[in-house]
């Protein structure tokens, strides 16, 4: 059951990270707006296709085209990724929103 859910949030930081990352990259924006562009817009991309697989009544397989297009996506920009994550705001940012989620995760689990 550890191995599913590891495996879950892998999956699902890299669907955020890298579904809308070309896109939200050639954004005229500053850095941590270019993160944060490109999470708002992975999540809604995420849900589209989630929204399209079931109204379309398509099987469920389809749904497996978000990670490869997160991977595909993450190839193609991963140096404007990495040009972003090297800015000192950026990593300020992930550090402290990694901070809120463990302190919250840590008073649900008890």
């Amino acid at each position: 059951m550890l191995w599913e859910f590891l495996a879950c949030l892998l999956l699902l930081g890299l669907n955020v990270a890298g579904f809308s990352w070309p896109l939200s990259a050639r954004l005229a924006l500053a850095p941590a707006e270019k993160i944060l562009a490109g999470l708002i817009l992975s999540l809604l991309g995420i849900f589209l296709l989630g929204w399209l697989t079931f109204v379309a009544a398509l099987p469920a397989v389809c749904l497996w085209l978000g990670p490869i297009a997160a991977i595909v996506g993450l190839g193609l920009g991963r140096d404007s990724l990495f040009a972003v994550l090297r800015d000192p705001a950026v990593r300020a940012l992930l550090v402290a929103q990694g901070l809120v989620t463990a302190w919250c995760l840590g008073w649900l689990s008890l």
